[in-house]
């Protein structure tokens, strides 16, 4: 027929077509990535722990080595973190850092028993013993495995750290 394309002529193998498409998006990844600045994002944690490390934590952001923070809401120094933060215009850079599983909860104990300790227990890692006490780390881990951890404990626990930081 005249006029008529053979279809042979476009056909491709498969791995060729693979082959060829690789390299097309290999090259469009980047000419993509050239026109970006790479960026590096340096979170420091546990922001409110306790003043010596929330004094860290400023200095390094004042001085652009880190580039965020993320406060603990039931740390023992988090309300002066968070005034620092505020004396210094870095409120800004001010993330929440839930946790469910050091120190005291920031919720009422009695509304998030699963996640305590036991009345007299020491918290490990941290040496906190009396009152109200997370878990730790490794506690929470157990407790959850066994399932002890109830989700609405940790649920209530979690929206108190939210409203505290709102």
């Amino acid at each position: 027929m005249v006029g008529a394309l053979s279809t042979d002529l476009f056909e491709v193998p498969g791995s060729l077509a693979a082959g060829l498409l690789c390299v097309v998006l290999a090259l469009l990844c980047a000419i993509a990535l050239r026109s970006r600045k790479a960026r590096c994002v340096v979170v420091a944690d546990d922001f409110g722990i306790s003043l010596e490390r929330s004094r860290g934590i400023v200095m390094a952001l004042k001085d652009g080595v880190v580039t965020c923070t993320s406060v603990m809401a039931n740390g023992d120094a988090a309300v002066e973190a968070i005034e620092m933060a505020r004396e210094h215009g870095l409120l800004h850079l001010v993330g929440l850092h839930l946790n469910l599983t050091e120190g005291r909860p920031v919720s009422d104990p009695a509304r998030v028993p699963s996640l305590l300790l036991a009345e007299g227990e020491t918290q490990p890692g941290t040496g906190l013993k009396g009152g109200p006490l997370l878990r730790g780390k490794m506690g929470y881990r157990t407790a959850c495995a066994g399932g002890a951890i109830r989700a609405e404990d940790a649920a209530e626990e979690a929206r108190a750290q939210l409203r505290w930081f709102g």
